[in-house]
């Protein structure tokens, strides 16, 4: 029923898992395999569930877990199995096992975090990445911490990168646009010229939907 308050055609659902095939689980992870979690799907296609989902398209996948390289916690193999594949790069809270016992500081954590998204990237097996550049595992000041020492470069370069990998294009805005909030004459395109010079206001987005616009018409409809 809320679905369809807001015009939402498809849900999607998922649980923590970690394949049987994969060695190297947790504890807690243990039981997470891929029959476990296979169960909510099956309780999905029930006719209980299927009366009251409508005309509701229903997606179910899984969140993996990721130790870093190429040790990720699900099979290619199982995958097929599932809609869709979310794979967290830093979930920091599991000390020992997801990263180094002795890792606490800054600057290491900010290294794994980037070095991770990017394995992840490569992996070719993710459909989405789970909460990227967010630390977890510590105080609430500790992520902001590492995310204020990750500069605009770095998250360039880090999507620049995966769009290499991928073959696909990135369109950089924040080297495209033109826009400079520094400069007092571009500050009509931002939010508020004393207090905010991050957000766009209107006339900033629609710059930045001319140049979206111009990048994807650039691109060849059909190779």
């Amino acid at each position: 029923r809320v679905c369809k308050s807001f015009g939402i055609k498809t849900l999607g659902f998922s649980d923590h898992l970690w394949d049987k095939a994969v060695p190297g689980s947790s504890k807690w992870y243990a039981p997470q395999d891929v029959e476990h979690v296979l169960q909510l799907k099956e309780l999905l296609k029930g006719p209980e569930c299927q009366a009251q989902c409508g005309g509701l398209k229903i997606l179910f996948g899984c969140e993996t877990e990721f130790l870093g390289g190429k040790h990720v916690a699900l099979s290619r193999e199982a995958m097929s199995v599932f809609d869709y594949v979310l794979i967290p790069p830093d979930h920091f809270h599991m000390k020992g096992f997801t990263r180094p016992a002795d890792l606490n500081d800054p600057q290491g954590i900010k290294e794994l975090m980037i070095r991770r998204f990017m394995e992840v990237m490569e992996l070719g097996m993710a459909t989405s990445v789970v909460h990227p550049f967010h630390a977890m595992g510590w105080t609430p000041e500790m992520p902001r911490l590492i995310q204020s020492m990750i500069t605009d470069n770095e998250y360039i370069e880090c999507f620049k990168e995966i769009g290499n990998v991928w073959s696909v294009p990135v369109i950089d805005l924040n080297a495209d646009s033109g826009l400079m909030p520094l400069c007092d004459s571009y500050a009509p395109y931002f939010r508020n010229a004393e207090r905010d010079r991050l957000h766009p206001n209107a006339l900033g987005h629609e710059r930045l939907a001319k140049v979206i616009l111009a990048r994807l018409r650039s691109i060849p409809g059909a190779l």
